[in-house]
């Protein structure tokens, strides 16, 4: 019998001490192996950025050290462990991959990583306060450009003179988000010859067609006729930004605000302009105008007045 206590009393010794030595390496009384990555991510583990500047957060166990690079980049040096960090990914709509490392106190390294996707939100190059980019927009048939209108953009002394803006993106680009966007912009002095219009607000309306050939631009402010008579240009999305054609109402009306809406057809051979100020129906009832477009030039104006049933001040065609 006391033979069998005394193998138990040293088999309890032996387990006890074993889980001393465990307790010991891996237990919260220390730590002697590689830092244990509980965790490792950019923005708190969002799944999307909107700028480049980004905060890295860690919960690592038994790391003095810690250092990080974006893929493919330079490792930063080593600094004192610490549970967030500044950190800036490299600019570029796509994924984005940071790569951290935490070394002991005794030389081991454990490397840990995070992905996020960058998303690039911000306005064309030259923006500036109170340009009011993406007052309106347009998007192409197969989502692989855009049109966007600032119709508060200044061009130097010129307060709302407007601009617009086309992107496009590569054929190869990810068909499930953004891919790298390159933007065009062109503003009303590229339009403008020797009249420069301030508060024209060409970029209040704004249609790209279908397939991407044409661009329509409304400046419904424009007063080179009368006070806010407007007028449109019509681009081909191809050419050249002085390559626009100016189209005025044949009407020129005064204050008839034409190019406050504008659309255009699929393979861009029909354009279609609001004139909610025109009021030669009724005060302010508002008008629409067709062009059509054939061998590189547009014609015709077919006006379309108030339908039945609307009445003065319902400002038809905004």
């Amino acid at each position: 019998m006391k033979r069998v206590v005394s193998i138990i009393c040293l088999t309890a010794c032996l387990f006890l001490s074993s889980c001393s030595e465990f307790l010991g390496r891996y237990g919260d009384s220390g730590w002697s192996g590689p830092p244990r990555g509980r965790g490792f991510q950019i923005n708190g583990g969002d799944e999307y950025a909107y700028a480049t500047a980004c905060v890295l957060s860690m919960d690592v166990d038994g790391a003095a050290e810690m250092r990080f690079c974006n893929q493919d980049d330079e490792w930063s040096v080593w600094t004192v462990y610490a549970d967030s960090n500044p950190w800036r990914i490299v600019y570029g709509n796509g994924e984005k991959t940071v790569l951290a490392e935490f070394r002991s106190a005794d030389g081991l390294v454990r490397q840990l990583h995070d992905t996020i996707y960058f998303i690039d939100k911000s306005a064309p190059p030259g923006a500036a306060a109170d340009d009011r980019w993406g007052a309106s927009v347009s998007l192409s048939g197969d989502g692989m450009a855009f049109v966007a209108g600032a119709p508060g953009f200044r061009s130097g002394n010129l307060v709302s003179m407007g601009a617009a803006a086309l992107s496009t993106r590569p054929a190869a680009a990810s068909p499930d988000l953004l891919g790298d966007w390159t933007a065009m912009v062109f503003s009303a002095a590229n339009v403008y010859t020797g009249e420069q219009r301030s508060s024209a607000e060409f970029g209040s309306s704004v249609a790209l067609s279908g397939d991407g050939s044409m661009i329509i631009v409304g400046a419904p402010s424009d007063s080179l006729n009368y006070i806010d008579c407007g007028t449109s240009f019509l681009f081909p999305s191809g050419g050249l930004l002085t390559d626009g054609e100016r189209k005025d109402s044949l009407s020129k009306a005064y204050q008839g605000y034409f190019g406050s809406s504008v659309s255009i057809s699929y393979y861009g051979t029909r354009a279609l302009v609001g004139a909610i100020g025109n009021d030669s129906y009724s005060q302010y009832g508002g008008r629409t105008y067709f062009y059509d477009y054939s061998g590189g030039i547009w014609s015709g104006e077919t006006t379309l007045g108030i339908p039945s049933g609307l009445a003065t001040g319902d400002n038809f065609g905004f």
